[in-house]
C-alpha cells in the first residue's frame, strides 16, 4: 500500500490530458479493450474518515462498500449507451457515530484508464461539482452555514462543498500477487477531502474554523 500512492502521482500527469466523463465525452482511444467489465462489481472493506478542525483531529471507521458499474449514456436520438472508459462509483460510508458526514448512496461518473505498467486500473474525476457534491455538516449532523448577501439582502446558506476524487485498482492472484491474468480478486482504493471555512461565536466574536474532511476507503472483490 505504501507505493500505491506514489504510481497515483504519476498518473496524475496523464490524467490532466484527459477529458472527465461527468462534463464531455471521452477521447476516442481507438479499438482499445474497455477495462470496465474487467473492474466492475461490489467492494466490500473499510472506510476512514479523517475530520479535522482547525488543530483538532478525529479519525473514524467503518465497515462499507465501492461499487463500479458501467456508465450508460443517451445520444441526441434518445437511445442509450455504455460510455467506454468510464464507470459509475457509488460510495456506501454509513458512520453510526458520525451521521453528519456518513455518505450513502453517492454516486459519481469516474474516468477508468489502464496502468499497464503499474498493473492495475486508474478511476478518477478531475472536474467538481460531481456526484461527490455534499452540504457541510458536523459529525452530529448540523449543517454548517454561512452569511452572505444576494441583492444586498442579508442572506444565511447551506455551506456546500464538493470533491475530486482518484484511486486504483489492482489485481491479485489468490497467492496476493499482482497479475495481468484473470484475477483471484481485486482490491480498491480511493481517496478524496473537502475543504472549508465555518464560523463559531467565541463569546460574543465569530472566529472561522478550517475544516477538512479526509475519505478513503479500502476493500476487495472476489472475482
Amino acid at each position: 500500500m505504501k507505493n500505491i500512492f506514489k504510481v497515483l502521482s504519476i498518473a496524475c500527469i496523464g490524467a490532466a490530458f484527459t477529458a472527465c466523463v461527468d462534463d464531455v465525452d471521452t477521447p476516442d482511444r481507438g479499438e482499445q479493450v474497455d477495462p470496465v467489465p474487467a473492474i466492475e462489481g461490489v467492494y466490500e472493506g473499510t472506510w476512514t474518515l479523517v475530520y479535522t478542525e482547525n488543530t483538532s483531529v478525529t479519525e473514524y471507521t467503518c465497515d462499507g462498500k465501492l461499487a463500479v458499474a458501467p456508465l450508460t449514456r443517451v445520444d441526441d436520438e434518445g437511445n442509450s449507451f455504455v460510455q467506454k472508459f468510464a464507470a459509475n462509483i457509488t460510495i456506501d460510508a454509513d458512520f453510526a457515530n458520525n451521521v453528519g458526514q456518513s455518505m450513502v448512496d453517492f454516486t459519481s461518473a469516474a474516468n477508468i484508464s489502464p496502468l499497464t505498467n503499474a498493473l492495475s486500473y486508474q478511476m478518477y474525476n478531475s472536474v467538481t461539482p460531481n456526484g461527490l457534491s455534499k452540504i457541510a455538516k458536523d459529525p452530529d449532523g448540523t449543517v454548517v452555514t454561512y452569511d452572505t448577501k444576494v441583492d444586498n439582502v442579508d442572506v444565511t446558506l447551506d455551506r456546500d462543498i464538493n470533491a475530486t476524487f482518484m484511486g486504483q485498482i489492482f489485481p491479485y492472484t489468490a497467492e496476493g500477487e499482482l497479475t495481468k491474468a484473470a484475477p483471484a480478486y481485486l482490491e480498491a482504493v480511493l481517496e478524496f477531502e473537502y475543504l472549508y471555512q465555518k464560523t463559531v461565536m467565541n463569546g460574543r466574536r465569530p472566529v472561522k474554523l478550517d475544516c477538512k474532511q479526509t475519505y478513503k476507503f479500502v476493500g476487495k472483490l472476489n472475482k
